[in-house]
């Protein structure tokens, strides 16, 4: 009966272990990018990439945040690194859909999509080229402060993970007072990624194994008196 017990038990506990470790690879499925100005009207940014939200895709989702600065922003351009010239540089203007704002334009090893969708000036803060830029429609179609797109996760030889997203930049129209903008302008320009969220999913795994390894002790002690 005593060896029933610490055989289910020990079943419960390598159960617990796989769970725990899926939900926390589950937790690095979404990365995080901080944008400021390197040029341009005070603005900030937030990218999130997501792996999970659309099976077989990365979501893409791009906020201009006014709670510091008072200013929203047209998002007209987006530009990221991911992998080179192996990897993200082959991307193509057919693997970018679901888009808020229509897309109008795409390149790779770029930093000028046109129609001053462009990432010049800055001076020695310039951060260059990236491998993929897309244009969007912008003032044509409305105010987007927000938008969202996904990026197909292309064929084997390109192989693109979450880790290859290494850094963004934003280039912004209509800069301005929220909740319209005004007639400013800005480009901004993140750093490497700055959080990887763990899910709810996680903790409680967790939670739950620290309980069973406590409960396991809490046995093995009773046994021994």
């Amino acid at each position: 009966m005593i060896l029933n017990r610490k055989k289910a038990l020990s079943t419960l506990l390598c159960s617990a272990l796989i769970m725990f470790g899926l939900s926390t690879q589950a937790g690095a499925a979404m990365v995080q990018f901080n944008l400021t100005p390197f040029t341009g009207d005070p603005t900030e940014a937030t990218i999130t990439v997501d792996d999970m939200i659309n099976a077989g895709f990365f979501t893409v989702t791009v906020k201009v945040d006014d709670t510091n600065t008072g200013n929203l922003g047209d998002i007209t351009g987006v530009f990221f690194d991911a992998g080179g010239a192996t990897k993200g540089q082959l991307l193509t203007t057919a693997d970018i859909t679901g888009i808020t704002d229509p897309h109008i334009g795409f390149d790779t090893n770029t930093s000028n999509l046109g129609g001053g969708v462009n990432l010049n000036g800055g001076g020695a803060n310039n951060p260059g080229t990236f491998d993929v830029g897309v244009r969007f429609d912008g003032n044509n179609a409305g105010f987007f402060s927000t938008i969202e797109f996904r990026i197909a996760d292309p064929a084997a030889n390109v192989n693109l993970e979450l880790s290859d997203f290494s850094r963004f930049a934003l280039r912004l129209q209509t800069v301005g007072s929220a909740p319209n903008g005004g007639d400013g302008s800005s480009k901004l320009v993140s750093g490497g990624p700055t959080s990887v969220p763990i899910p709810n999913a996680a903790l409680l795994f967790g939670t739950g194994l620290i309980g069973l390894i406590g409960l396991a002790r809490r046995k093995k002690i009773n046994q021994h008196k």
